[in-house]
């Protein structure tokens, strides 16, 4: 960023003046000019240029259709929105203060209202009380005056508050996308073997309904997960983090669902995933770092949870094996490393293969396209839930099967989808569940909308 002088400064309060006026020369209609609220020189750089780019579409949002022009423009003076707006200055104003009260980011910015003749609007004159400063609460131009407060405080404050605004938005955004692409997986029929709207496939425990319930449930945890993420921690120290998180996430499904595991094993996968998007956007990361943080979040997990069970039980350690999971019992038996094995990996499944695939396949409807991304992926999976339920013999059999069907053109043509149909009532009558796969499914549809919204923010680290 371009370093500024006070002489700098001097004159871009002057050209700003000569830009409103002529501006409200221009349009003849009030005029609304935000800045943000920082001291010192160097008034450009990536926190107000953020600030003012997060903010503009909250103003665009609630105004509408009343602007008839806007810019932004930066300087010494740091960044400024101008917008032409055709409302009466005294409501313009009155929505100015509303957001410099009750936004998050309000207090971090001056939003100046000035109507058709340029006359600057104030507070006082609309009956509000002078503007409180955000360290000490007292009169805000009073400390600015005597300079009460430090440079580095101020920068300091408005940095925290544009952090904890940041942590807030991503968490909530990246939890909304982990749930949709929960009910984007359930949603798709038919699904060889698992819930869908019109069936419960192999699972008489559980319907579309359960699922909907369980999704509903996860929406806190989830957050929680990309809130732990955004975090200067350590990948390690974050994956312990979001373990606990895991734990009262998924009691609190059971208690949703009465008792029934509808999705277990994707809540495991979307948290971490939630945590890594929210690390890479708290580093100022790219989408393409993810797969590199999972494999940090998750280094050592089946030697610490898997294998040292394994040795202890071949040592003579009493273990209850009525109290293990399904995948260490697979483990113990047949020492499949399952979900952990593949997110210690860094999901390549997904990253490498599926991702790619469900990319690929965008011209299909959203309905076909997941359809043929299972079946993708369950000619490779090797999938726990069958497994649990049934034998290395039957996962080879699921495998081939979704794989003939992809090779005679799966949901594109006639032969496929009856091919799929009939696999559907196969699974069904034999209890077959593709669990797994259809967990690496919503993995897959959350992380290309997870690509998608990271590379719509365009982040830098502050």
């Amino acid at each position: 960023m371009k370093e500024y002088t006070a002489g700098d400064l001097l004159e871009a309060r002057e050209k700003r003046a000569a830009l409103i006026e002529s501006l409200l020369k221009r349009y003849n209609t009030p005029l609304l000019v935000m800045r943000v609220n920082y001291p010192g020189l160097k008034k450009t750089n990536d926190l107000t240029v953020n600030l003012i780019k997060d903010m503009t579409p909250v103003i665009c949002t609630l105004l509408q259709n009343k602007i008839w022009s806007k810019s932004v423009l930066q300087g010494a003076e740091g960044p400024i929105f101008y917008a032409a707006v055709n409302q009466e200055a005294a409501s313009l104003k009155k929505i100015a203060i509303g957001l410099e009260e009750d936004h998050s980011l309000g207090r971090c910015l001056d939003i100046d209202v000035y109507d058709s003749l340029g006359k600057s609007l104030s507070r006082q004159e609309l009956g509000y009380p002078s503007r409180k400063c955000y360290l000490c609460a007292e009169d805000a131009h009073h400390c600015v005056r005597s300079r009460r407060h430090r440079e580095s405080e101020v920068i300091q404050y408005i940095k925290d508050t544009y952090q904890n605004y940041k942590k807030e938005t991503y968490s909530l955004d990246i939890a909304g996308l982990a749930v949709q692409a929960m009910l984007y997986e359930v949603s798709c029929s038919p699904s060889p073997g698992l819930v869908s709207k019109e069936s419960r496939g192999a699972h008489q425990d559980m319907d579309y309904f359960t699922f909907l319930d369980s999704a509903a449930s996860l929406i806190k945890p989830l957050i929680h997960c990309a809130k732990a993420g955004f975090s200067p921690k350590s990948p390690e120290d974050i994956f312990l983090e979001i373990r606990r998180i895991g734990q009262v996430g998924e009691q609190q499904m059971l208690q949703k669902t009465s008792g029934v595991n509808t999705c277990k094993g994707m809540f495991f996968l979307l948290g971490i995933c939630c945590a890594a998007g929210g690390k890479a956007l708290y580093s100022g990361l790219n989408f393409s770092s993810l797969q590199g943080l999972i494999k940090e979040m998750t280094k050592g997990l089946v030697e610490r949870e898997l294998r040292s069970r394994y040795s202890g039980f071949r040592i003579g350690e009493q273990v209850d094996v009525f109290a293990l999971t399904h995948g260490e019992r697979l483990f113990l038996n047949h020492k499949v490393e399952g979900i952990r094995g593949e997110v210690e990996r860094g999901l390549p499944t997904v990253f490498d293969f599926s991702l790619g695939f469900y990319k690929e396949n965008q011209g299909l409807s959203q309905n076909s396209r997941l359809i043929q991304t299972l079946l993708a992926i369950m000619q490779h999976c090797e999938d726990s839930t069958i497994l649990h339920r049934h034998s290395f013999e039957t996962l080879k059999e699921v495998q081939d099967k979704a794989g003939y069907i992809l090779s005679i053109g799966g949901v594109k043509t006639l032969q496929g989808l009856k091919g799929i149909e009939a696999m559907n009532e196969d699974f069904c009558k034999r209890n077959i569940s593709p669990g797994g796969s259809a967990d690496l499914l919503g993995v897959t549809v959350f992380l290309y909308l997870l690509e998608e919204y990271m590379e719509s923010k365009n982040v830098s680290k502050i």
